[in-house]
């Protein structure tokens, strides 16, 4: 297991900016493999003239997708704030 160099103390939080990037490089793989994974079964679905399988598999499409665009924007952010000499964070 790869020790990350993220540390909770009493009064502080380290945050290892590398593996913020690597796990939001996870997120983004996993968001792809689950709409793969929907589409497939919609195609499936489709030729199976299955209705209730095309709506469901329809909104997983969507709710993945929609999870897939906040993983990149953060891991475009993560990416491109290497380059930044201020990194603000919001909601805490």
């Amino acid at each position: 297991m790869n020790k990350t160099q993220c540390d909770l103390s009493f009064n502080e939080a380290t945050l290892d900016y590398q593996a913020m990037i690597s796990t939001a490089t996870i997120c983004v793989g996993a968001k792809l493999e689950a709409i793969h994974k929907h589409a497939s079964q919609v195609r499936t679905d489709c030729e199976k003239q299955y209705p209730t399988g095309i709506h469901l598999n329809a909104e997983g499409l969507l709710r993945e997708a929609n999870q897939l665009q906040t993983a990149c924007e953060v891991l475009a952010t993560l990416i491109g704030g290497k380059d930044r000499e201020n990194i603000t964070i919001v909601n805490k």
